[in-house]
Protein backbone atom coordinates (compact mmCIF):
# COMPACT_ATOMS: atom_id res chain seq x y z
CA UNK A 1 0.00 0.00 0.00
CA UNK A 2 1.49 3.31 -0.50
CA UNK A 3 1.15 5.19 2.61
CA UNK A 4 0.75 8.47 1.23
CA UNK A 5 -2.23 7.81 0.08
CA UNK A 6 -2.92 7.74 4.01
CA UNK A 7 -1.84 11.46 5.35
CA UNK A 8 -3.83 14.01 4.69
CA UNK A 9 -2.17 17.14 5.53
CA UNK A 10 -4.39 19.75 3.18
CA UNK A 11 -7.78 20.43 2.74
CA UNK A 12 -9.38 23.21 0.28
CA UNK A 13 -11.33 25.60 2.25
CA UNK A 14 -14.49 24.86 1.93
CA UNK A 15 -13.86 21.36 1.21
CA UNK A 16 -14.89 18.55 4.08
CA UNK A 17 -13.77 15.00 4.55
CA UNK A 18 -15.67 12.29 6.16
CA UNK A 19 -14.83 9.40 8.70
CA UNK A 20 -16.98 6.81 9.88
CA UNK A 21 -15.92 4.87 13.23
CA UNK A 22 -17.89 2.21 14.76
CA UNK A 23 -21.07 3.78 13.59
CA UNK A 24 -19.90 7.01 14.29
CA UNK A 25 -19.55 10.12 11.82
CA UNK A 26 -16.64 12.78 12.12
CA UNK A 27 -16.27 15.73 9.26
CA UNK A 28 -13.04 17.08 8.90
CA UNK A 29 -12.35 20.32 7.49
CA UNK A 30 -9.81 22.91 7.24
CA UNK A 31 -8.66 25.63 10.02
CA UNK A 32 -8.07 28.99 8.83
CA UNK A 33 -3.99 28.52 8.93
CA UNK A 34 -4.98 26.11 6.07
CA UNK A 35 -3.55 28.82 3.29
CA UNK A 36 -0.19 27.92 4.39
CA UNK A 37 -0.46 23.83 4.25
CA UNK A 38 -0.88 24.55 0.19
CA UNK A 39 2.84 23.51 -0.09
CA UNK A 40 2.24 19.95 0.77
CA UNK A 41 -0.86 19.63 -2.40
CA UNK A 42 3.01 19.01 -4.16
CA UNK A 43 5.05 16.54 -3.27
CA UNK A 44 8.50 18.04 -4.27
CA UNK A 45 8.09 21.33 -2.32
CA UNK A 46 9.95 21.52 0.48
CA UNK A 47 7.80 21.00 3.34
CA UNK A 48 6.58 17.90 1.52
CA UNK A 49 10.20 16.77 1.29
CA UNK A 50 11.56 17.55 4.80
CA UNK A 51 8.50 16.07 6.08
CA UNK A 52 9.22 12.70 3.96
CA UNK A 53 12.56 12.67 5.06
CA UNK A 54 11.90 13.50 8.73
CA UNK A 55 9.58 9.92 9.23
CA UNK A 56 12.87 7.84 8.74
CA UNK A 57 15.15 10.51 9.83
CA UNK A 58 15.92 10.49 13.39
CA UNK A 59 17.78 13.66 13.17
CA UNK A 60 15.66 15.54 10.95
CA UNK A 61 12.76 14.96 13.12
CA UNK A 62 14.48 16.06 16.43
CA UNK A 63 16.28 19.25 14.96
CA UNK A 64 12.87 20.91 15.15
CA UNK A 65 12.47 20.03 18.64
CA UNK A 66 15.58 21.69 19.88
CA UNK A 67 15.62 25.44 21.32
CA UNK A 68 16.26 27.80 18.31
CA UNK A 69 15.51 31.31 17.47
CA UNK A 70 14.21 32.39 14.10
CA UNK A 71 14.92 35.83 12.59
CA UNK A 72 14.46 37.60 8.98
CA UNK A 73 16.64 36.83 6.40
CA UNK A 74 17.76 39.50 3.47
CA UNK A 75 17.57 36.53 0.98
CA UNK A 76 14.32 36.38 -0.96
CA UNK A 77 13.98 32.41 -1.49
CA UNK A 78 15.00 32.14 2.19
CA UNK A 79 13.23 34.17 4.26
CA UNK A 80 13.52 33.19 7.36
CA UNK A 81 16.75 32.47 9.25
CA UNK A 82 17.04 29.73 12.47
CA UNK A 83 19.60 29.67 14.98
CA UNK A 84 20.79 26.53 16.47
CA UNK A 85 23.28 26.69 19.21
CA UNK A 86 24.49 22.99 21.20
CA UNK A 87 27.41 21.81 22.45
CA UNK A 88 28.91 18.12 21.46
CA UNK A 89 30.63 17.89 25.29
CA UNK A 90 31.79 20.07 27.91
CA UNK A 91 33.96 20.80 30.88
CA UNK A 92 30.80 20.80 33.57
CA UNK A 93 32.60 22.99 35.86
CA UNK A 94 33.50 25.79 33.09
CA UNK A 95 29.90 25.86 31.71
CA UNK A 96 28.50 26.21 35.21
CA UNK A 97 31.09 28.92 35.91
CA UNK A 98 29.58 30.53 32.41
CA UNK A 99 25.80 30.26 33.78
CA UNK A 100 26.83 31.66 37.45
CA UNK A 101 28.15 34.84 35.46
CA UNK A 102 31.94 34.29 36.59
CA UNK A 103 33.14 35.74 33.20
CA UNK A 104 30.35 38.77 33.14
CA UNK A 105 33.03 41.31 33.92
CA UNK A 106 35.00 40.35 30.92
CA UNK A 107 32.56 39.93 28.52
CA UNK A 108 30.82 43.53 29.72
CA UNK A 109 34.57 45.18 28.79
CA UNK A 110 34.20 43.25 25.64
CA UNK A 111 30.63 44.57 24.61
CA UNK A 112 31.82 47.99 25.75
CA UNK A 113 35.48 48.40 23.44
CA UNK A 114 33.28 46.79 20.58
CA UNK A 115 30.50 49.52 20.92
CA UNK A 116 33.38 51.98 21.34
CA UNK A 117 34.70 50.63 17.56
CA UNK A 118 31.50 50.58 16.10
CA UNK A 119 30.65 53.90 17.67
CA UNK A 120 33.59 55.52 15.85
CA UNK A 121 32.66 53.77 12.36
CA UNK A 122 29.17 55.17 12.91
CA UNK A 123 29.92 58.44 13.56
CA UNK A 124 32.85 59.08 10.67
CA UNK A 125 29.83 56.65 7.97
CA UNK A 126 27.37 59.61 8.75
CA UNK A 127 29.75 62.32 8.59
CA UNK A 128 31.21 61.44 5.15
CA UNK A 129 27.84 60.06 3.50
CA UNK A 130 26.55 63.43 4.36
CA UNK A 131 29.47 65.21 3.46
CA UNK A 132 29.35 63.85 -0.14
CA UNK A 133 26.25 64.34 -0.38
CA UNK A 134 26.18 68.17 0.51
CA UNK A 135 28.96 68.00 -2.17
CA UNK A 136 27.21 66.44 -4.84
CA UNK A 137 23.83 68.92 -4.32
CA UNK A 138 25.93 71.65 -3.96
CA UNK A 139 27.52 70.88 -7.61
CA UNK A 140 26.68 73.82 -10.33
CA UNK A 141 25.61 71.38 -12.87
CA UNK A 142 23.53 69.10 -10.45
CA UNK A 143 21.52 71.77 -9.19
CA UNK A 144 21.55 73.08 -13.09
CA UNK A 145 19.95 69.81 -14.26
CA UNK A 146 17.51 69.98 -11.08
CA UNK A 147 16.07 73.23 -11.27
CA UNK A 148 15.72 73.39 -15.59
CA UNK A 149 13.73 69.32 -15.08
CA UNK A 150 12.32 70.54 -11.83
CA UNK A 151 12.77 67.25 -8.68
CA UNK A 152 8.93 66.57 -8.63
CA UNK A 153 9.24 65.08 -12.51
CA UNK A 154 12.04 63.47 -11.98
CA UNK A 155 11.37 59.71 -11.72
CA UNK A 156 13.16 57.43 -9.03
CA UNK A 157 15.84 55.89 -12.09
CA UNK A 158 16.78 59.45 -13.47
CA UNK A 159 17.15 61.15 -9.50
CA UNK A 160 19.96 58.35 -9.17
CA UNK A 161 21.38 58.35 -12.24
CA UNK A 162 22.27 61.99 -11.74
CA UNK A 163 23.53 61.17 -8.70
CA UNK A 164 25.67 58.65 -10.11
CA UNK A 165 27.11 60.99 -12.77
CA UNK A 166 28.15 63.84 -10.37
CA UNK A 167 29.28 61.30 -7.96
CA UNK A 168 31.76 60.50 -10.51
CA UNK A 169 33.68 63.80 -10.67
CA UNK A 170 34.75 63.50 -6.93
CA UNK A 171 35.48 60.00 -7.21
CA UNK A 172 39.02 60.71 -5.21
CA UNK A 173 37.11 62.41 -1.95
CA UNK A 174 35.01 59.38 -2.42
CA UNK A 175 37.98 56.74 -2.49
CA UNK A 176 39.41 58.54 0.49
CA UNK A 177 35.95 58.16 2.64
CA UNK A 178 36.31 54.93 1.80
CA UNK A 179 39.39 54.05 2.69
CA UNK A 180 38.97 55.81 5.96
CA UNK A 181 36.45 53.12 6.51
CA UNK A 182 38.27 50.61 5.98
CA UNK A 183 41.33 51.60 7.99
CA UNK A 184 39.05 51.11 10.80
CA UNK A 185 37.81 48.04 10.57
CA UNK A 186 41.49 46.59 9.87
CA UNK A 187 42.56 48.53 12.63
CA UNK A 188 40.33 46.78 14.96
CA UNK A 189 39.36 43.23 12.86
CA UNK A 190 41.55 41.16 15.30
CA UNK A 191 39.12 42.65 18.01
CA UNK A 192 36.39 42.10 16.25
CA UNK A 193 36.63 38.48 14.96
CA UNK A 194 38.07 37.49 18.55
CA UNK A 195 35.21 38.94 20.41
CA UNK A 196 31.71 39.13 18.40
CA UNK A 197 31.46 35.29 17.93
CA UNK A 198 32.85 34.77 21.74
CA UNK A 199 29.82 37.31 23.04
CA UNK A 200 27.45 35.67 20.87
CA UNK A 201 28.19 31.97 21.34
CA UNK A 202 28.74 33.20 25.32
CA UNK A 203 25.06 34.71 25.32
CA UNK A 204 23.37 31.11 23.74
CA UNK A 205 25.36 28.88 26.42
CA UNK A 206 22.52 27.83 27.88
CA UNK A 207 20.32 27.07 25.41
CA UNK A 208 23.26 25.46 23.77
CA UNK A 209 23.52 22.80 27.43
CA UNK A 210 20.00 22.58 26.89
CA UNK A 211 20.08 21.50 23.69
CA UNK A 212 23.52 19.02 24.08
CA UNK A 213 21.23 17.49 27.01
CA UNK A 214 18.08 17.29 24.93
CA UNK A 215 20.72 15.69 22.15
CA UNK A 216 21.97 13.25 24.79
CA UNK A 217 18.82 12.01 25.90
CA UNK A 218 17.67 11.49 22.20
CA UNK A 219 20.62 9.25 21.05
CA UNK A 220 22.08 8.05 24.25
CA UNK A 221 25.74 6.51 23.70
CA UNK A 222 25.45 7.39 20.07
CA UNK A 223 27.73 9.98 17.78
CA UNK A 224 25.78 12.80 18.12
CA UNK A 225 27.91 15.03 15.85
CA UNK A 226 27.51 12.48 12.65
CA UNK A 227 24.27 12.10 13.33
CA UNK A 228 23.44 16.06 12.97
CA UNK A 229 25.87 16.17 10.04
CA UNK A 230 24.64 13.25 7.88
CA UNK A 231 20.63 14.22 8.85
CA UNK A 232 21.80 18.09 8.05
CA UNK A 233 23.84 16.78 4.73
CA UNK A 234 20.31 14.87 3.54
CA UNK A 235 18.18 18.26 4.10
CA UNK A 236 20.98 20.39 1.71
CA UNK A 237 21.18 17.34 -1.17
CA UNK A 238 17.50 17.56 -1.57
CA UNK A 239 17.44 21.44 -1.52
CA UNK A 240 15.58 21.91 1.51
CA UNK A 241 17.27 24.32 3.29
CA UNK A 242 20.88 26.52 3.19
CA UNK A 243 23.02 26.24 5.86
CA UNK A 244 26.16 27.92 7.27
CA UNK A 245 27.63 26.95 10.61
CA UNK A 246 30.42 28.65 13.05
CA UNK A 247 32.31 25.98 15.84
CA UNK A 248 34.39 28.34 18.90
CA UNK A 249 36.35 27.05 21.53
CA UNK A 250 35.21 28.93 24.76
CA UNK A 251 37.84 27.57 27.27
CA UNK A 252 40.50 29.07 24.62
CA UNK A 253 39.17 32.68 24.93
CA UNK A 254 37.64 32.96 28.70
CA UNK A 255 39.35 30.47 30.75
CA UNK A 256 43.12 30.18 29.11
CA UNK A 257 43.20 34.16 27.46
CA UNK A 258 44.37 32.88 23.87
CA UNK A 259 43.10 33.74 20.34
CA UNK A 260 40.07 30.88 19.93
CA UNK A 261 39.61 28.04 17.41
CA UNK A 262 37.19 29.93 15.24
CA UNK A 263 36.18 27.79 11.88
CA UNK A 264 33.43 29.11 10.06
CA UNK A 265 31.46 26.90 7.01
CA UNK A 266 29.30 28.48 4.83
CA UNK A 267 27.21 26.72 2.63
CA UNK A 268 28.70 23.39 3.23
CA UNK A 269 27.37 20.05 1.05
CA UNK A 270 28.29 18.23 4.71
CA UNK A 271 29.17 19.69 8.26
CA UNK A 272 32.08 19.23 9.93
CA UNK A 273 31.20 19.82 13.79
CA UNK A 274 34.42 20.03 15.94
CA UNK A 275 34.56 17.66 19.51
CA UNK A 276 38.19 18.81 20.37
CA UNK A 277 40.09 21.95 20.05
CA UNK A 278 43.79 21.10 19.28
CA UNK A 279 44.62 24.60 20.64
CA UNK A 280 43.89 24.66 24.32
CA UNK A 281 42.94 20.71 24.38
CA UNK A 282 39.43 21.40 25.62
CA UNK A 283 36.22 20.35 24.68
CA UNK A 284 33.85 22.90 25.14
CA UNK A 285 33.50 23.87 21.65
CA UNK A 286 30.40 25.98 21.07
CA UNK A 287 28.51 24.96 17.73
CA UNK A 288 25.46 27.00 16.00
CA UNK A 289 24.08 26.07 12.90
CA UNK A 290 21.96 28.80 10.71
CA UNK A 291 19.61 26.88 8.63
CA UNK A 292 18.06 29.20 5.61
CA UNK A 293 14.23 28.34 5.78
CA UNK A 294 12.46 28.31 1.95
CA UNK A 295 9.27 30.87 1.57
CA UNK A 296 6.91 27.95 1.40
CA UNK A 297 8.61 26.04 4.97
CA UNK A 298 9.03 29.57 7.24
CA UNK A 299 5.32 29.84 8.06
CA UNK A 300 5.21 26.48 9.14
CA UNK A 301 8.31 27.04 11.33
CA UNK A 302 7.43 30.36 12.81
CA UNK A 303 4.04 28.95 14.21
CA UNK A 304 5.40 25.60 15.42
CA UNK A 305 3.30 23.42 12.70
CA UNK A 306 6.51 21.56 10.68
CA UNK A 307 6.29 19.48 14.10
CA UNK A 308 2.82 18.09 13.98
CA UNK A 309 3.52 17.41 9.93
CA UNK A 310 6.33 15.77 10.44
CA UNK A 311 4.59 13.55 13.17
CA UNK A 312 1.74 13.03 11.03
CA UNK A 313 3.83 11.73 7.99
CA UNK A 314 5.85 9.49 10.76
CA UNK A 315 2.25 8.05 11.83
CA UNK A 316 1.17 7.92 8.78
CA UNK A 317 3.82 5.41 8.00
CA UNK A 318 2.79 2.68 10.72
CA UNK A 319 0.66 -0.67 9.45
CA UNK A 320 -1.80 0.33 11.82
CA UNK A 321 -3.23 3.87 10.74
CA UNK A 322 -6.01 3.89 7.79
CA UNK A 323 -6.41 7.78 7.88
CA UNK A 324 -4.01 10.66 9.23
CA UNK A 325 -4.94 14.06 9.55
CA UNK A 326 -2.54 16.93 10.24
CA UNK A 327 -4.01 20.50 12.14
CA UNK A 328 -7.93 19.95 11.47
CA UNK A 329 -10.91 20.91 12.55
CA UNK A 330 -12.81 17.89 13.66
CA UNK A 331 -17.01 17.75 14.37
CA UNK A 332 -18.82 14.81 15.40
CA UNK A 333 -21.96 14.09 14.08
CA UNK A 334 -24.89 12.02 15.87
CA UNK A 335 -28.68 11.62 15.52
CA UNK A 336 -28.20 14.55 12.95
CA UNK A 337 -26.98 16.86 15.52
CA UNK A 338 -23.31 18.09 14.76
CA UNK A 339 -21.10 19.24 17.67
CA UNK A 340 -19.12 22.07 17.85
CA UNK A 341 -15.55 21.44 16.04
CA UNK A 342 -12.54 20.74 17.92
CA UNK A 343 -9.39 21.53 16.15
CA UNK A 344 -7.04 18.94 16.79
CA UNK A 345 -2.98 18.74 15.84
CA UNK A 346 -3.23 14.89 14.48
CA UNK A 347 -6.36 12.96 14.40
CA UNK A 348 -6.08 9.72 13.59
CA UNK A 349 -8.05 6.48 11.93
CA UNK A 350 -6.93 3.27 12.91
CA UNK A 351 -7.33 0.07 10.46
CA UNK A 352 -9.39 -1.55 13.51
CA UNK A 353 -11.41 1.61 13.65
CA UNK A 354 -9.64 3.10 17.00
CA UNK A 355 -9.57 6.81 17.28
CA UNK A 356 -6.25 8.32 18.18
CA UNK A 357 -4.95 11.76 18.69
CA UNK A 358 -2.29 13.59 18.89
CA UNK A 359 -1.01 16.81 20.18
CA UNK A 360 2.52 18.18 19.11
CA UNK A 361 4.68 20.74 21.27
CA UNK A 362 8.44 21.54 21.63
CA UNK A 363 7.24 23.09 25.38
CA UNK A 364 10.11 21.23 27.45
CA UNK A 365 8.44 22.35 30.83
CA UNK A 366 6.28 19.45 32.52
CA UNK A 367 4.13 21.16 34.24
CA UNK A 368 2.52 23.23 31.56
CA UNK A 369 2.49 20.00 29.87
CA UNK A 370 0.78 19.03 31.80
CA UNK A 371 -2.17 22.20 32.24
CA UNK A 372 -2.41 21.75 28.53
CA UNK A 373 -2.98 18.05 28.58
CA UNK A 374 -5.70 18.73 31.31
CA UNK A 375 -7.73 21.39 28.85
CA UNK A 376 -6.73 18.99 26.10
CA UNK A 377 -8.39 15.94 27.44
CA UNK A 378 -11.70 18.38 28.71
CA UNK A 379 -11.94 19.59 24.88
CA UNK A 380 -11.48 16.32 23.00
CA UNK A 381 -14.00 14.44 25.10
CA UNK A 382 -16.52 15.45 22.50
CA UNK A 383 -14.54 13.22 19.84
CA UNK A 384 -15.06 10.19 21.87
CA UNK A 385 -11.11 9.36 21.26
CA UNK A 386 -9.49 5.95 22.47
CA UNK A 387 -6.21 6.88 23.15
CA UNK A 388 -4.92 10.70 23.30
CA UNK A 389 -0.77 11.32 22.64
CA UNK A 390 1.04 14.30 23.92
CA UNK A 391 4.40 14.46 22.17
CA UNK A 392 6.53 16.67 23.75
CA UNK A 393 9.76 18.39 23.92
CA UNK A 394 10.69 17.52 27.51
CA UNK A 395 14.00 15.02 28.68
CA UNK A 396 11.31 12.39 30.22
CA UNK A 397 13.35 8.95 30.51
CA UNK A 398 9.57 6.95 29.89
CA UNK A 399 6.27 8.05 28.83
CA UNK A 400 4.02 7.46 31.23
CA UNK A 401 -0.01 7.85 31.45
CA UNK A 402 -1.87 10.51 32.10
CA UNK A 403 -5.08 10.42 34.45
CA UNK A 404 -7.13 8.19 34.28
CA UNK A 405 -8.21 8.30 30.60
CA UNK A 406 -5.88 6.74 27.71
CA UNK A 407 -4.24 9.98 27.53
CA UNK A 408 -0.17 9.78 27.44
CA UNK A 409 3.19 11.56 27.43
CA UNK A 410 5.75 11.26 25.81
CA UNK A 411 9.23 13.09 25.66
CA UNK A 412 12.28 13.41 23.40
CA UNK A 413 13.40 10.36 24.27
CA UNK A 414 10.66 8.54 22.33
CA UNK A 415 11.40 10.84 19.16
CA UNK A 416 13.44 7.84 17.50
CA UNK A 417 11.02 5.31 17.98
CA UNK A 418 7.53 7.25 18.30
CA UNK A 419 5.69 5.43 16.11
CA UNK A 420 6.93 2.50 17.43
CA UNK A 421 5.85 3.36 21.25
CA UNK A 422 2.45 4.61 20.14
CA UNK A 423 2.17 1.08 18.62
CA UNK A 424 2.68 -1.23 21.32
CA UNK A 425 0.98 1.45 24.40
CA UNK A 426 -2.01 0.89 21.89
CA UNK A 427 -1.29 -3.16 21.76
CA UNK A 428 -1.62 -3.47 25.62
Amino acid sequence: MNRNNIIIPYIPIGDKKTEEVRGKKFEIWSTKQESTFLPFKNKDSPPYKLCNIAKNDPGVFSLFFLKYSVSDSAIEEFPLELKLPFFLDIDNEFVEAILNEKYAGEIKRWKTKIKKILDEYGELNARYTWDIIATIMADHKFKQKISRKGIKRMNKNEIYSLFAETASKYEEKIKKFFENLSNIIKRNYSTLEQYIPTIEAYESVKDAKINMETLSNIFSEQNIGNILSDSISKLIANRIIRMQHISICLECVLRKHLEPIYIEERYPGSPNFLTHCNKCNGKTIFHQVLLQIPDSLTPLVLENRIQEFMTGFLLADSEIMKKVYVHKKISKVEDSKRYPGVEVDIFAVTEDDKIVLVEVTKTDDLDDVGKNMSIKERNFKVLDYDYLFYVTGVSLEKYFRYGDTNAYILGTKHLPKLSEHIEYIMSK
